[in-house]
C-alpha cells in the first residue's frame, strides 16, 4: 500500500462541526460565546479550496474558526500543502493589527497543533468576491 504524501504532526486532526464546541469549551473562548456547547451552533462556511471554515455563534457572541487542512481541500491528499502555513497567517494577523488595528480580524486563539485559528467574527459581512459577483463596487479596494 502507497504512503500517503502527507505530512501531518502527531495530535493533528481536522476538527467536524461536531468537534468545534466541545474544543472551544476547553478554550477562554467558552466566555466569549457564552452558554455551554449545547447552547452554540456551528456553521460551516468554508466555500474556499484550502481551509475549514466555521461560525460558532453562543449566546453571548461569536467566532469564526478556520483550520487549515494538510492538502488542498478542492482536490484532496493528493495535492499536500504544509500546516505551517496557519502559523504564519497567525503572524501576518498579528502584525497586520499592530500596524492597521481594526483593519483585520483580531486573532482570539491559536492552537498551532491543530493549524487552527479563532477569530473575531466580523458582522455584517459578505465574501468579497461574492460581493464583486453581485457587482458591489467597493471604492477602497487596493
Amino acid at each position: 500500500m502507497p504512503q500517503s504524501p502527507l505530512h501531518v504532526p502527531d495530535g493533528y486532526r481536522a476538527l467536524s462541526e461536531a468537534d468545534l464546541g466541545p474544543f472551544l469549551a476547553t478554550t477562554p473562548l467558552a466566555q466569549v460565546l457564552g452558554g455551554s456547547p449545547a447552547d452554540w451552533t456551528v456553521r460551516e462556511v468554508g466555500d474556499g479550496n484550502l481551509n475549514l471554515v466555521s461560525i460558532v455563534s453562543g449566546p453571548a457572541g461569536g467566532v469564526a474558526v478556520k483550520q487549515a487542512l494538510p492538502y488542498v481541500r478542492l482536490v484532496g491528499e493528493s495535492w499536500p500543502l504544509p500546516l505551517s502555513r496557519a502559523h504564519f497567517e497567525h503572524l501576518a494577523l498579528l502584525e497586520q493589527d499592530r500596524h492597521a488595528p481594526g483593519r483585520v480580524p483580531r486573532v482570539l486563539h491559536y492552537e498551532p497543533g491543530l493549524a487552527l485559528l479563532v477569530l473575531e467574527l466580523l458582522t455584517p459581512h459578505i465574501i468579497l468576491r461574492r460581493g464583486m459577483i453581485q457587482g458591489v463596487r467597493y471604492p477602497l479596494f487596493a
